[in-house]
């Protein structure tokens, strides 16, 4: 199900629980709002639960997806990450995973720049007005940041629109420079489960031999867009 279609099911699901006390009073739900002081409205515990609830199904999706449709595109690149990982056992954890697996992080990272699972971010600037590239921006005004576009700005990715992994290897970008889980203190709550599940996927599709061929007679629609739309199995075929 399209996420916007999911948000108001979830909503309702949450309300009847909260409404009926079905949640379990020494659960999740009462350590999270009925900490200490703290006190939350119902809207605030109806929205909060939502995000617990969907957040990351649908872009998760998107990000193996595509992890998928780019090395069905690039075999090249393919081979390079299912020959540095097969055999090997590496841990989804490790902080030094990027240096350790060069092939495997560039791969993913380069997939994250050119496909961002989310097509734009919200910046509030609350304290005061703030001046960009000439234009004032009133205090309070909600920003609709569009990174897809920003990350194939060509001022600060050479050859934006081709898929080149090894610019996040030879230094040619860092990782600050990736902005498709937002930065700072507001960044997406869900990226370090997006990159775990990333790592397995890949390990996995290395280990199995798994060779793709994307195939748009199986039927797809809007592919480049935000989010693939939903689709009763992946247009892809296993040429092994």
């Amino acid at each position: 199900i399209p996420l916007p279609w999911r948000v108001p099911k979830a909503k309702k699901l949450i309300s009847g629980l909260i409404d009926n006390k079905t949640l379990n009073p020494d659960g999740m739900y009462s350590r999270m709002f009925f900490n200490g002081n703290l006190r939350f409205t119902r809207k605030e515990q109806i929205d909060n639960f939502t995000i617990l609830l969907l957040g990351g199904q649908t872009t998760t999706a998107h990000f193996l997806t595509m992890l998928l449709y780019n090395l069905s595109e690039h075999p090249n690149y393919a081979a390079a990450v299912y020959a540095e990982l097969k055999g090997r056992n590496p841990n989804p954890f490790d902080r030094q995973y990027s240096s350790n697996y060069p092939a495997a992080h560039g791969f993913s990272s380069e997939t994250l720049r050119m496909y961002s699972p989310f097509y734009y971010d919200i910046l509030q600037h609350k304290s005061q007005d703030i001046n960009v590239g000439g234009y004032v921006i009133p205090r309070g005004m909600a920003m609709f940041l569009v990174l897809p576009s920003i990350m194939r700005d060509p001022s600060k990715y050479k050859f934006p629109n081709q898929f080149r992994p090894e610019r996040w290897i030879n230094g040619e970008n860092k990782k600050s420079d990736l902005l498709a889980f937002g930065r700072g203190e507001y960044h997406c709550l869900g990226r370090d489960l997006a990159i775990l599940m990333e790592r397995i996927f890949l390990k996995e599709l290395a280990d199995s031999g798994a060779h793709f061929v994307f195939d748009p007679d199986l039927g797809i629609n809007n592919f480049a867009i935000h989010y693939v739309e939903p689709i009763k199995r992946m247009p892809i075929r296993d040429v092994k």
